[in-house]
C-alpha cells in the first residue's frame, strides 16, 4: 500500500454524499476554531511533551479563546449605584484578560 492508494480511497469516500455532507459541515464547525487560533494567537506547536502536559496546554489556548468570545459576547456594563465596585472591577478584569488574549 502506498500513498497513491490510500489517496484514491479518500476520494471515493468524499465523492460520497454523506461523507461530503459531513465533511462541509466539518469545515463551518471545526476549523475556523482552529483558525484563530493558529492565525490570531500564534499557536501553531506545543512547547512540552507528554500527554499530560499537552492537554494542559491546549486548554489554556482553549481558554485564551473562550474569555476573548465571552469579552467580545459581554453587554456593556451599566453605570449605576448598586454593585457599581463589583461591576467595574469585572470590567477591568475582563478587559485585562481580553487584552493578553486579544491576538491583535
Amino acid at each position: 500500500m502506498n500513498w497513491e492508494y490510500f489517496k484514491a480511497k479518500i476520494q471515493q469516500l468524499l465523492s460520497e454524499e454523506k461523507t461530503g455532507k459531513i465533511y462541509r459541515q466539518r469545515k463551518i464547525d471545526v476549523e475556523p476554531a482552529f483558525g484563530h487560533l493558529k492565525a490570531c494567537l500564534g499557536f501553531t506547536r506545543f512547547s512540552v511533551r507528554g500527554k499530560q502536559q499537552t492537554n494542559n496546554e491546549i486548554g489554556f489556548a482553549l481558554m485564551a479563546v473562550n474569555l476573548r468570545k465571552y469579552r467580545l459576547n459581554m453587554p456593556t456594563i451599566k453605570e449605576d449605584s448598586s454593585n457599581n465596585f463589583k461591576n467595574r472591577r469585572l470590567k477591568i478584569l475582563f478587559t485585562i484578560f481580553g487584552r493578553l488574549f486579544d491576538g491583535s
